[in-house]
């Protein structure tokens, strides 16, 4: 099974009531900036990075199914700007 994007915000949508580990959530917003999260990607810097915003954010605290999606759409909206050249 690829633990994609898409596999996340299908279980985000699934699982709407459900409180998120904020591993949990880091996967998924890594899915969402670099197209998926293997179990190999949780030792990368990008991803410890994403864990630790994460945890300061919401003081290590679940998340809600919503904010992990809000996350996971605003790490992916910030990939998508265009920095113009000069």
């Amino acid at each position: 099974m690829k633990l994609d994007e898409q596999f996340y915000r299908n279980m985000m949508l699934h699982e709407s009531d459900a409180e998120i580990n904020v591993s949990l959530a880091a996967s998924a917003v890594y899915a969402a900036k670099y197209g998926a999260c293997d179990p190999a990607d949780k030792t990368k810097i990008e991803y410890k990075i994403l864990l630790r915003k994460l945890r300061e954010k919401y003081k290590g605290r679940n998340l809600s199914a919503s904010e992990t999606i809000t996350e996971m759409d605003t790490v992916k909206s910030d990939t998508r700007k265009v920095i113009p050249r000069q």
